[in-house]
């Protein structure tokens, strides 16, 4: 016994445990590094790897020796393997990123706002901190600030609204996302929400006339797309239990439709973004699309929609002081 453990054993440590609890973290500090080790060889490699079946081809080749997909060259290869080691792998990857982008953006608002939305419990947030944070009104969208229709698809007035999107998307993001695939979910989501939105902004044009200037915000276009689309691949696919799945989100898709006639609910986003990922899920959808376009194009399309939201989001954070000085 060395004198470390005899130091704390003296101060009433099981020595024991804590070997073990030692040996523990040894064991997942070696598969930590191991799964690193893991992700760095691909991008080490001097040959291409097919990123369709992941088979090795030597540098030469143009189509991959197993599946025969074209291979991009050496230099776009390692670019997309060190893409790989960047972007994190496997399912609900996007699911899981705007739940905690929507939460994080709702924090951050009740901490920089003055309250008096409303909401449940007294956590609703107030309209200039929406119109601050990236909330959209008919006057701002005119003048040119459509970045607002992407921002406020991860803005929420008050806890039930958010919660009752969130929900939506826990229980419908999943199966959408590992049914299209990660690139088409983002595009789809994304897409949906700013439809719906414009689809407000042309209903709320006549309220601007009259002086009235509601900010909108909220997720639930999005989620009225993510309805429309689950209800589509159900109806396309043949799987047992397949009726009942259908008519159940049927009913959903009734009461939220009902919901949406409740004042204050925006009805028009609603069908604008159910409208717009309704066709989407037409084509894009595995089981009805009329063509296969390239993986790599699928790639562009959520480098796009990511710099979307990004630049969105900066343009927000630049905007949050000088709005306030209007």
């Amino acid at each position: 016994m060395n004198i470390l453990e005899r130091l704390l054993k003296a101060l009433g440590f099981d020595i024991t445990r804590l070997r073990w609890r030692y040996h523990r973290w040894r064991e997942g500090w070696s598969k930590r590094r191991q799964r690193l080790e893991n992700r760095r060889k691909p991008f080490a490699y001097k040959h291409k790897v097919c990123g369709e079946c992941g088979a090795l081809a030597d540098r030469t080749e143009p189509v991959c020796p197993r599946c025969g997909r074209r291979l991009p060259s050496v230099l776009l290869n390692r670019l997309q393997r060190m893409a790989r080691l960047i972007i994190p792998q496997g399912n609900y990857v996007y699911t899981i990123a705007i739940l905690l982008l929507n939460f994080a953006l709702y924090a951050a608002m009740l901490v920089r706002g003055e309250g008096g939305g409303g909401g449940l419990l007294n956590s609703g947030v107030d309209g200039a901190t929406l119109i601050r944070f990236g909330a959209w009104s008919v006057p701002l969208v005119a003048e040119g600030e459509v970045w607002r229709l992407v921002c406020s698809v991860f803005l929420h007035v008050d806890l039930m609204h958010i919660g009752f999107n969130c929900l939506w998307l826990v229980q419908l993001g999943p199966m959408v996302e590992e049914s299209f695939g990660r690139s088409r979910f983002l595009a789809l989501y994304l897409l949906s929400g700013i439809g719906g939105f414009v689809a407000s902004v042309l209903y709320r044009w006549h309220w601007a006339a009259m002086g009235i200037y509601t900010p909108g915000a909220g997720a639930s276009g999005a989620v009225f797309g993510l309805i429309a689309t689950a209800l589509i691949l159900g109806y396309l696919r043949k799987f047992p239990g397949a009726t009942a799945y259908r008519e159940g989100l049927l009913k959903w898709a009734i009461l939220g439709l009902i919901l949406s006639f409740i004042p204050g609910v925006d009805l028009a986003a609603h069908l604008g973004g159910a409208v717009v990922a309704g066709v989407m899920a037409l084509f894009l959808a595995p089981e009805g699309q009329a063509r296969r376009l390239p993986k790599r194009f699928w790639l562009l399309v959520e480098v796009v929609c990511l710099m979307v939201i990004g630049v969105s989001l900066f343009a927000a954070a630049n905007n949050i002081p000088a709005i306030l000085t209007r």
